[in-house]
């Protein structure tokens, strides 16, 4: 069985969407090449605001980059409510995916005022490590000790 021994060498982590007004519409995410990854997981975030349900997120798949015909993933669609003040979170974990290519299909209901939207997608189980990070700054530290960062 495969264990994680870093989120830094055994993830891979990276924004595949981002709108920054997102209110009372569809918002596709980048897609994900799950080649080399057992899984990935989709989170996704809209910014806090007033009182709303039907923020919504499913799974789309393709066989081939570009995502000319993607499908829906059969039961990936997840439905969040948000309290006055709170933001709407959203998570999907698809393992082992059938077709290679994924993506987040988020759906932002009316807000009123438009919120921030976030997707980040988890690929995890890489069958080579160390993972090669994306992020613009990464880092790994064993048993730091205190001081100035």
């Amino acid at each position: 069985m495969a264990r994680i021994l870093s989120g830094y060498h055994d993830l891979l982590i990276k924004e595949v969407g981002y709108k920054a007004d997102a209110d009372d519409e569809a918002i596709t995410g980048d897609e994900v090449d799950t080649l080399g990854y057992g899984g990935c997981m989709f989170y996704a975030h809209f910014g806090e605001g007033e009182v709303k349900t039907g923020c919504v997120m499913k799974i789309q798949q393709d066989k081939t980059t570009g995502m000319g015909s993607a499908a829906d993933l059969l039961g990936s669609s997840v439905t969040g409510a948000t309290a006055v003040g709170s933001a709407c979170e959203l998570i999907q974990d698809i393992k082992k995916p059938v077709e290679r290519f994924l993506r987040a299909y988020v759906t932002a209901p009316d807000f009123g005022t438009a919120r921030p939207l976030t997707i980040i997608a988890v690929l995890y189980n890489a069958e080579s490590v160390p993972v090669t990070q994306t992020a613009d700054a990464a880092e790994f530290k064993v048993e730091p000790s205190e001081g100035t960062a």
